[in-house]
Parts: C-alpha cells; sequence; structure tokens
C-alpha cells in the first residue's frame, strides 16, 4: 500500500490459517519513485496482534486387548467447550505410522480398525488426526493398543483310571475368550500310543485310543495333548494330565498265582514232614537207585541175597547190578546221592573196590548202555553181566574191603 500526502497509511490484511494465538505484525518502508536517493528503507514498532480461532479437545480409547487378525474398536471425542460444533470433520486413524482408516466424524466416532495377521505381540501405538477446517484448529491425540493371542481352554473329560488293553474314549472342545478354535490340529499321546486329529468348526473332537498290552501291573502315564490353532488370534495349547493305568491281564494272572499259592502252598508244607519220613523209610540205596531211572526188581522188596530173577534179560542185567550197588554201599559205608549218576558213583568208589573196580566200572557202562539206549540186551549180556557181578563181589571180600 502507499502513504497519503500526510505520510498516513491504511489497509486490509488477511490472518493466515496458522492457527497461532498471537502473531507479530511490522510495516517495512522502502523508498520508491522520487523517494529514492532521498529517503532510507525503515521498519515500524512491532505490534502483537490477538487471533482468535476454535479449538477442540480430542480424547482417544482404545480395548484393553486386541488380537492378530481380528478388529477392534477406536473410540473418540471432540470437546469444544464453548465453541460452536462443526458439521463433521476429516479424522485420520494411524496403527503406529501406518494409516488403517479414514472416516468423517462429528462429536464422538466410533470406528473398527483390523489389527494385520503379522502383527507382533505387544504394545502399539494408535494415533487419531483430526485435519484443520477453517477456523477450527487441527486436533491429535494417542492411546496405546496393547496386542496378544488368545490362550486356549480345553474342556475335556477325562476317566480316573485306565484299563489296558482297551481304548480310551475323549471328547472333548477347544475354545477361547474370542471364540471357538476351528479346524484345529489335535495332536493326542498316551503312552506308545497316538493320533493326530482336525477339531470341527465349532472346536469339537473326539477319538479313540488304542491300548495295547504291556508288563505293567498299575501305574501312571502321561496324556499330553497338543492343538495348533488354524487363526492367527490364537495360541498353540500343550496341556500334560496324568492317569492311573491297570492291566487287567497281568493284574489278574498275578492275581490267580496268589491264590494259587495260597491254596496250594499250605497244603505243600504240610504235606513235606509225611514226604520226608516216607522217604526215609525206604532204603536209602533203593531209592537212589530207582531215582536213577532203573525199573522196579525184587531188590526194591527186601528179596533175600540168594534170591534170583527169572525175567527178562534187561531185568535180570538189573537185578546183578542192583546186587553189586547194595554190596558196595553196605560195605563200604557209602549212599548213592539222587543227583550223581551211575559212572560218577563208580568212579568214585573205584579206590575202595581196589582190583575190583574195573569189573564194576564195565558192568556200570552195560547198565548205562540199557538205560540211555535202544539196545535189547541177550542171554549172554545176562550170563556177561552175572559174572562181572560174581567177579566184583569176590574181589571186593578178598581184598577185605
Amino acid at each position: 500500500m502507499k502513504t497519503d500526502a500526510r505520510g498516513h497509511y491504511q489497509g486490509t490484511l488477511p490472518v493466515p490459517y496458522w492457527y497461532l494465538p498471537e502473531l507479530d505484525l511490522q510495516a517495512l518502508y522502502y523508498p520508491q519513485d522520487d523517494d529514492v536517493g532521498l529517503y532510507l528503507a525503515s521498519l515500524s514498532p512491532v505490534t502483537r496482534l490477538e487471533v482468535l480461532f476454535y479449538q477442540a479437545e480430542l480424547t482417544v480409547t482404545v480395548s484393553n486387548q486386541a488380537y492378530p487378525g481380528l478388529a477392534t474398536t477406536v473410540t473418540g471425542h471432540f470437546d469444544y467447550r464453548q465453541s460452536p460444533l462443526p458439521a463433521e470433520r476429516k479424522v485420520e486413524i494411524y496403527f503406529d505410522n501406518a494409516l488403517v482408516a479414514e472416516i468423517k466424524a462429528q462429536e464422538m466416532f466410533l470406528q473398527e480398525i483390523k489389527i494385520d495377521s503379522e502383527t507382533d505381540v505387544g504394545e502399539h501405538i494408535i494415533t487419531v488426526s483430526a485435519a484443520e477446517t477453517g477456523r477450527y484448529a487441527p486436533a491429535t491425540a494417542g492411546a496405546l493398543l496393547k496386542v496378544s493371542r488368545a490362550n486356549p481352554i480345553l474342556d475335556l473329560g477325562l476317566p480316573r483310571v485306565v484299563l489296558i488293553p482297551g481304548k480310551l474314549r475323549l471328547e472333548g472342545k477347544l475354545y477361547s475368550e474370542v471364540g471357538t478354535l476351528s479346524e484345529a490340529a489335535v495332536k493326542i499321546e498316551l503312552g506308545r500310543s497316538q493320533i493326530e486329529m482336525v477339531s470341527s468348526r465349532d472346536g469339537n473332537f473326539d477319538a479313540d485310543i488304542k491300548m495295547g498290552m504291556d508288563f505293567s501291573l498299575i501305574g501312571s502315564q502321561d496324556l499330553v495333548i497338543q492343538a495348533i490353532p488354524g487363526e492367527p488370534w490364537h495360541s498353540p495349547l500343550n496341556t500334560t494330565s496324568r492317569l492311573i493305568v491297570v492291566n487287567v491281564v497281568n493284574c489278574g494272572g498275578f492275581l490267580v498265582i496268589i491264590v494259587s499259592l495260597g491254596i496250594f502252598l499250605p497244603g505243600r508244607l504240610r504235606m513235606r514232614p509225611r514226604a520226608h519220613r516216607r522217604r526215609a523209610a525206604r532204603p536209602v540205596a533203593e531209592a537212589a537207585l530207582l531215582e536213577a531211572g532203573l525199573p522196579e526188581t525184587p531188590m526194591t522188596t527186601n528179596t533175600s541175597e540168594d534170591e534170583t530173577d527169572n525175567g527178562e534179560p534187561r531185568h535180570r542185567i538189573f537185578y546183578w547190578y542192583r546186587w553189586v550197588v547194595r554190596l558196595i554201599m553196605r560195605v563200604a559205608r557209602v549212599l548213592m546221592p539222587p543227583q550223581q549218576t551211575l559212572r560218577e558213583f563208580a568212579y568214585e568208589n573205584s579206590k575202595a573196590l581196589g582190583s575190583g573196580a574195573k569189573h564194576f566200572i564195565e558192568l556200570t557202562k552195560t547198565v548205562e548202555r540199557l538205560l540211555y539206549s535202544q539196545y535189547q540186551p541177550t542171554e549172554e549180556d545176562v550170563r556177561k553181566t552175572q559174572k562181572l557181578s560174581d567177579t566184583t563181589e569176590e574181589k571186593t571180600k578178598n581184598e577185605g574191603v
């Protein structure tokens, strides 16, 4: 603008939309036309101008919890105090530094924003910005939003005792505070049994776990259930329960053994003294010979020493052998233990027999041949056996054993 003849100036100055409460005004004079060379440029004193505009206090609230892949609600409120209310304002919502929503808002607004499924768990910043509009100054506010994953809950009824062999029926449901675990991968382990399945859309699942045989009686096993949800807002589930396992087959067999011992063992213990007395009543030598595998002969029925056996060749050979053994045990005062073989008895008493030892050993080999083979003796074998028996008896008596 230009001054009048008296140097006064006047004009209109638009106030910029700077939304500052005060502005500094200052006039600048610089020479023009004829004033050039006569006057110097100069500045006027600073004049402070108070600026009035509408302000609003913006308040933002968010949900206490948010989950990846799900929507959360952002609530805002403009407080204009005594200022007139605008018809609507442009509002932008930022998640951290990313613009996630742009709306037209009035005094209050409510807006849902979706959390990206790849969002990290933890605290994030929600920023709401209302741009300036006319005489209304811009407004900005923020809030912290905690993002986490929901912990699944397993609703499962378990028996107190599991019987094996058999199967365990399981029926359960997976859910959380935000809903059911739809089509989650479920893995169940119990001992060496393992099954895998997928839950239904409403989170239900059921399964039969086959329990095989093992060598245990009664014990405990861990039932391990793992669930991998298909939704990003659910965390994995891993839970363990301990069950009492009873092996009915092994327990039944053990019970049968206990009952059998309880019934038969006392009777066996009562019969033992009588059996011992009967065994002691029989001549030791004859009992030992019978247990060695020799058949019954007149020797075991207290026959006299001059009695002969007119039976089969086999029995007659055994007769002469028994005769010599009885003679040796009586003269040498020895006994034949039940666990001792015939040949061991012969070699053990060879020194006591003297020169008759070789004849008794030969007689013993003949008897062992009849006991442990299919050989059928002849009359010649009987005569040979009788001769060996007589020779052994004669040399034993002659040498004064």
